[in-house]
Order: C-alpha cells, then structure tokens, then sequence
C-alpha cells in the first residue's frame, strides 16, 4: 500500500525525529508499505528523508502568483497541494503533528482515502494551531504521544477513547546510544565539583523559560549554603535570551547561572548534571525527560504538567504542585543534598526508560494502525 506522509517540517526537532525513525523502520521492515512524504516546509534533514522515500515540496511551489490569488480569496489557489495529487495515487495519509493536519483533512476530501492523525502536542499547543473539531473527528485513527495528550483529544474534541492509540515517542539520541552501546554517566552528586542544575528550553512560552530567574533566585535565597549552578541549555531567540540575562543580572544571579546554549549531543551535558529541572508549563511527553533517565538523573517537574510524569510519578524524580515554584526549589535541595535519594531516582529513572521505551516495539503502533485502515478500507 502506498502511504503519503506529511511533515511540517523537516528540522531537527521532535516531531520529525521521531517521523525519521518511522520511515527507516517501515523502509526497513515492512515491505508492504511505501512511503512518500509530503512538506510544508524545509530543513536540517532533508538529506536524511531522501534517502528514504519520494518527497513532495509544497513549500517550493508557492510563486507569488499563488500567494496573490490566495490573497484574493482564490479556492484554488489557497490549497495548491491539492492538485499535486489524484484519487487511486494513494491508500492512506499520514499526517505528522496538528501543524499539517488542516492538509491532510482536505487531501483526505478531495482523495476519498482514510486518515491516520499522530499528534505529538497537548492542549495548549493545540490551541495555538487553531485546530478546528472537525479535523480532528475526521481523522480515522489517532496517535499521540501520553494519557496526557489523549486526554485533551477526549475532553475538548470529543473524539473516543477507543479510536487513540498511544505512541510513546523514542529519543533520537538514546535510539543512537543504545544501539552503540555509548552510555557514559557521571556520578556529580557524590563528587566535590560544583553541583550542576540542567534546564532545557527554547524560550518559548510553554517551557515557562521566564520563571527560571524566579527559581534560582528563590533557591539562592533560601539555601546560600549549597554550591551549585543552574544551567540554562539549548537554542532561543536572541529576545529572550536578552530578557532572562537582564533579569539574572538585575537580580544578581550571575554566579548561578551559566547559559549553555545549543548543545550537538543533550547526553553528554546530562551525564554532567545532577538533575534535571522541568519547569515547563506543557510538555506533551518531553524527550529530554527520557534522556536525563536515561543517563540516571533525576528529574523534577510539575504534576499535570508533562506526558512524562507517567512515568517520572514510578520512582524516577519529584513531580510538585502545578506552578509552586517554593515547592520545586525545596525538592531540588533534597535530590542535591540527599545522594542516597539521588541515585535511587536516577537508577528507576534509568531502568524505566531502557524497560519501557524502545524503537522497535513502539513502531508497532504505527504500523499495526496503517495495516489496519488497509484492511478496514480494501
């Protein structure tokens, strides 16, 4: 069966990793499916794509002309992918994250083929796309990535449980380091170096990146005595990056704080820390969560907040209050101070990622659900 996937995207972030691991798996194991793949946009790995399957640019055939006549209102000229298409070129489409999934919706009307919807984002990141109900409902399967996640498609759009399916995504660095057996860790908490704080964040507002200052001040406030820095990692606008450097100047954390920026690999960073800080207001599931546990530390993070307080809440960290800021400074004074507790944590943490989560058996979700629109369809 012919599939036609569609990306929004070729950067390299989460949501097309995770698509790039599907497509090797099915290219590798799964004769009967043929991918192509349908873009919205560019990226970091264009090259890795092609050397798996067809690619569509939709994003190349957007002229000027096109734009104006969409501009004037224009049907034909608003959807201009729905002409690079006919009915009988494909069986299936796959849509990749709720970014592309206003596409798929209208490919699947004009093609008259089902729907598969993987949505890697939760409620509020769904809110922002606009998503509408009936795109959502038209979908034939869905795949999302936490109980986290699927509750919002249940809530707020009505679509039944007995239609989701859970995909637990595979990072694709602990993919990597499994496979060359490349696990290095650091044992910071029972070393005399100075206690490291890892934070993740791209500055945007889901990641609450503007409360960072607010925490480091409140931890420096309240236990002067402890040694440590907190570090700020990965890429962000050179605004916000502005805004929190003000603020940590002005509130005189400068020795507290080092900004890592972006980093090639996020496992060797995390094997130099002695936890990781989440204090994102939203994380459909959090792929560096997964690393950290991998790499045996410690997470802390808020409680409702993230997909993987699923499985942080069997042993791997502290999950506190939603927003209680006092609450997750006094949790990472005790997973600094105790490191007993520390290790505890970090080796759950690193038995449940290598357990639970592996690119093999999570692509059978994927697969089993195109097997099944096949069959249900024919």
């Amino acid at each position: 069966m012919k599939v036609l996937f569609i990306s929004h995207n070729l950067s390299r972030t989460g949501a097309p990793l995770a698509l790039l691991q599907e497509l090797n798996y099915i290219c590798t194991n799964c004769n009967d499916i043929q991918p192509e793949l349908l873009l919205m946009a560019g990226g970091e790995l264009d090259s890795e794509f092609r050397k798996l399957c067809p690619m569509h640019e939709m994003w190349s055939r957007e002229t000027l002309f096109k734009r104006l006549m969409r501009r004037m209102g224009i049907k034909r000229f608003i959807y201009p992918y729905l002409y690079m298409f006919r009915q009988g070129q494909f069986d299936e489409i796959y849509v990749n994250t709720v970014a592309a999934l206003e596409i798929g919706y209208q490919l699947k009307l004009k093609l008259g083929i089902p729907l598969i919807g993987h949505f890697h984002e939760s409620e509020a990141l769904v809110h922002m796309f606009k998503v509408k109900p009936e795109w959502v409902s038209d979908c034939d399967i869905l795949l999302t990535v936490s109980n986290l996640a699927k509750k919002n498609f249940v809530d707020n759009y009505g679509v039944p449980s007995s239609k989701i399916r859970l995909q637990r995504p595979i990072s694709f660095w602990i993919d990597n380091a499994i496979k060359c057996s490349e696990l290095q860790t650091s044992n910071v908490p029972n070393s005399d170096r100075i206690k490291a704080i890892g934070c993740f964040t791209n500055g945007n507002w889901f990641k609450a990146t503007e409360t960072i200052p607010i925490i480091v001040k409140l931890f420096v406030d309240k236990y002067p005595q402890v040694n440590c820095r907190f570090l700020i990692i990965g890429g962000m606008p050179e605004e916000i990056k502005y805004r929190l450097e003000f603020d940590i100047k002005k509130m005189n954390l400068t020795d507290s704080v080092v900004f890592v920026g972006m980093v090639d690999n996020p496992l060797k960073i995390l094997s130099q820390v002695s936890l990781l800080m989440l204090p994102s207001r939203e994380d459909s599931f959090s792929l560096v969560a997964q690393e950290a546990g991998l790499m045996g530390k410690p997470i802390v993070g808020f409680e409702g907040a993230t997909g993987a307080a699923e499985w942080i809440k069997e042993g791997a960290g502290i999950l506190v209050p939603y927003m209680d800021l006092v609450k997750m400074v006094d949790a990472i004074y005790e997973l600094l101070e105790n490191d007993s507790l520390n290790r505890q944590y970090g080796e759950k943490g690193r038995l449940l990622v290598k357990n639970m989560y592996t690119v093999e058996s999570q692509m059978l979700s994927v697969v089993s659900s195109i097997r099944e629109l096949s069959s249900k369809f024919k």
